[in-house]
């Protein structure tokens, strides 16, 4: 079976805002793939590391995401859904412990329309500093993880009627969603991890089956994985022999 293989570029993240914007519709123009934003709040690099990646001459080049400094990443996904035409979204990667599944389900489904369904979300469990700092706490990080999956599930896939169901974290009693699903689908979630649990829970997942042009960090399908498993595995490997190939 052959793959399309697509390229994309991560958005710019940082002050001007009107350049970071101005960026978007210039990353299509030049024939990418897909934008990424990842969902962050501080980077990993002491501060003051990192230039801002800015051409004084040109502001508005789409340059990249690193700095010292994190625009809301699901307010980028917004400006590019409304800002370009063909060009695929990627908000990756975002964790769904710090924000209500219930919230977090209408801003995916509204993006989702927003996009015409070209957004794709990559969950997570986390990262310690982007919890503790803040005074968020990362406790049951994957049962969190996958409790909050299948709620989207339930929410996406209610057709507006009332929805009652137990939960270790956010039971849910009579909820309504309301927002109708774009065309029939789900939003489209990847799952980024390598943990067995991590691994059962992406067979079941709604939406479609891994991107190409993804490389997350799977450890391989393992027993009880299902297919959808193994095409993670040969998404990785491909990765890893791209790499090689870039060091040869």
């Amino acid at each position: 079976m052959t793959r399309q293989l697509k390229v994309g570029i991560c958005g710019r993240m940082f002050p001007p805002a009107q350049d970071a914007i101005a960026s978007i519709p210039r990353v299509e123009a030049l024939g990418w793939d897909f934008i990424n934003y990842p969902d962050q709040l501080s980077g990993t690099h002491p501060t003051g590391m990192l230039q801002t990646p800015a051409l004084a001459g040109d502001p508005s080049a789409p340059s990249g995401m690193y700095s010292d400094i994190w625009l809301g990443s699901f307010e980028m996904c917004t400006a590019a859904a409304v800002l370009t035409e063909r060009l695929e979204i990627m908000l990756a990667v975002v964790d769904p412990l710090r924000r209500s599944p219930a919230l977090m389900a209408q801003e995916m489904a509204t993006l989702n329309h927003l996009s015409k369904g070209r957004i794709t979300f990559a969950l997570g469990s986390g990262e310690a500093k982007q919890f503790e700092p803040y005074g968020e706490t990362r406790v049951k990080p994957i049962g969190k993880l996958e409790e909050s999956i299948r709620t989207f599930k339930a929410m996406w896939e209610s057709g507006g009627q009332p929805i009652s169901r137990e939960s270790e974290f956010w039971p849910l009693k009579n909820a309504v969603f309301p927002i109708p699903q774009y065309q029939g689908r789900n939003p489209e979630l990847l799952m980024v991890g390598g943990s067995e649990k991590l691994l059962r829970l992406t067979g079941e997942r709604p939406g479609r089956g891994p991107r190409p042009h993804v490389r997350l960090g799977f450890a391989g399908a393992r027993r009880g994985a299902t297919a959808d498993l193994r095409r993670c595995r040969h998404q990785r490997d491909l990765a890893v022999q791209l790499r090689r190939r870039r060091r040869t």
